[in-house]
């Protein structure tokens, strides 16, 4: 094997290792926002007067291809659930608007979070 090679298996290697450690630190990051929402929704529900049980998920983004060839990640997206509640639209309202208030105020740098997909059940379980 000649030396460069050598050289180009090393930086493969490197970068494999670079990809690994970055989709860890994205993972620690989405699970910390995931933290945040749950605590964000269940002071939006008391604050709009509402006792119902939620839970919250993410989908993680997805590697897509960019007109140049390379290579962009797309937004975490985020899904709130809400089982319980109230059918009165207008306190569902009050809620959805309390939270995205409270996530602008708190996470100004983070609009990702403000751009979540807020559902209610009334079967009061989730899947």
């Amino acid at each position: 094997m000649n030396k460069e090679t050598l050289i180009i298996k090393k930086l493969l290697k490197i970068a494999k290792s670079q990809q690994t450690i970055l989709a860890k630190l994205a993972q620690v990051a989405q699970d910390l926002n995931v933290e945040y929402l749950k605590r964000a929704v269940g002071d939006a529900l008391m604050n709009s007067g509402i006792n119902a049980h939620y839970y919250v998920t993410s989908k993680p983004g997805a590697a897509v291809d960019t007109p140049s060839g390379s290579k962009a990640q797309t937004a975490t997206e985020y899904t709130v659930t809400v089982s319980g509640a109230p059918a009165d639209n207008t306190l569902r309202q009050k809620f959805m608007d309390t939270l995205k208030t409270q996530i602008k105020t708190q996470k100004p740098n983070q609009p990702e979070l403000t751009n979540l997909s807020i559902l209610f059940s009334d079967t009061g379980s989730h899947q």
